[in-house]
């Protein structure tokens, strides 16, 4: 609040001036204080806080996605050879998806294929949340079967089987009708009795018709 002089004359003789010795001491400064004695101190400048957040990495990396293509890239290549919490890693891979950086799905690929499958209290497993980010998506966006593909197909002896399976029972759900034979050939010649299980299952729940409702059920 902005203090104003009061109307009417200043009434200095009634404010009593306190004798010297009355005044209070003036503290000398601290051993190695570069600031005047008597001065006040001042609070010290806190700079931003590094983010901690999924979310808050993520606007962190595509802010440098976008002001800086190349530095971003060396980020993610940085943090997929294992430099960085998990969830920066799952920010770093969102963003290069979000923005389209030229060749997502190796780095989907390199992903799953490098980092850590086991997930605990301290740390998320981020091929398994990367699957899961993709398959969430495949149904509306190319690019995401396109990651899951490589995932399931490209290098299998490099990716877990539970991870294979999962991409690829999310590519047949997702999959347009052009595109179901070649699955259907694909999970017929697959090995790995898990991956050729849970994709011939997909498969399966795909080819099932919806049930009928009667007209009352309908209405409800």
């Amino acid at each position: 609040m902005e203090v104003t002089q009061a109307a009417g004359p200043v009434l200095a003789e009634t404010v009593a001036t306190p004798a010297a010795s009355e005044r209070s001491p003036v503290q000398p400064a601290a051993a190695g204080s570069t600031r005047p004695p008597g001065a006040a101190s001042r609070p010290e400048r806190v700079g931003p806080q590094a983010p901690r957040t999924e979310a808050e990495h993520v606007a962190v990396l595509r802010a440098l996605a976008r002001s800086d293509p190349e530095a971003f890239d060396q980020r993610v290549a940085s943090l997929l050879a294992g430099d960085g919490a998990a969830c920066e890693r799952i920010a770093s891979l969102r963003v290069a998806y979000e923005e389209d950086r030229p060749g997502v799905a190796d780095l989907c690929l390199r992903a799953v294929t490098s980092l850590p499958l086991a997930s605990g209290p301290a740390a998320e497993s981020v091929p398994q949340a990367l699957v899961q980010w993709l398959g969430d998506r495949a149904s509306r966006e190319p690019r995401a079967r396109e990651a899951l593909a490589a995932i399931a197909w490209t290098r299998p002896a490099e990716v877990a089987p539970r991870l294979r399976a999962h991409a690829v029972r999310a590519l047949v759900a997702s999959a347009p009708e052009a595109d179901v034979r070649l699955l259907a050939i694909r999970i017929r010649a697959e090995g790995d009795p898990d991956v050729h299980s849970a994709g011939q299952d997909a498969l399966d729940e795909r080819d099932r018709p919806a049930p009928h409702l009667e007209p009352s059920q309908e209405s409800r």
